[in-house]
């Protein structure tokens, strides 16, 4: 895997599976890219009900297998572990 960003507060996988990225706050939106474990992903911010907004470049496209670009959204019913500075990451409604 990668070495542990310190700078920044990033999300990544504590499975052995990947985790799924959302392009909307909903489980049955579309998942277009996926974080595979020992990679991190910057964190942008948080909502109250448990979904995280990201950086997803450098995930994996879903349809391509290639970098994916852009930001998503990871539930925090996915095996997601939070590393970092995350204290004063932005709560968004």
């Amino acid at each position: 895997g990668l070495a542990l960003p310190d700078d920044v507060c990033t999300i990544r996988s504590i499975s052995v599976g990947v985790v799924d990225i959302f392009r909307e706050r909903l489980l049955d939106s579309e998942n277009f890219a996926y974080i595979t474990p020992g990679t991190f992903q910057p964190v942008l911010g948080r909502t109250p009900d448990g979904w995280y907004w990201i950086d997803a470049t450098g995930a994996y496209d879903l349809g391509t297998g290639e970098a994916a670009s852009g930001t998503g959204w990871v539930s925090d019913r996915s095996p997601i572990g939070l590393f970092g500075p995350c204290a004063d990451m932005p709560v968004l409604q």
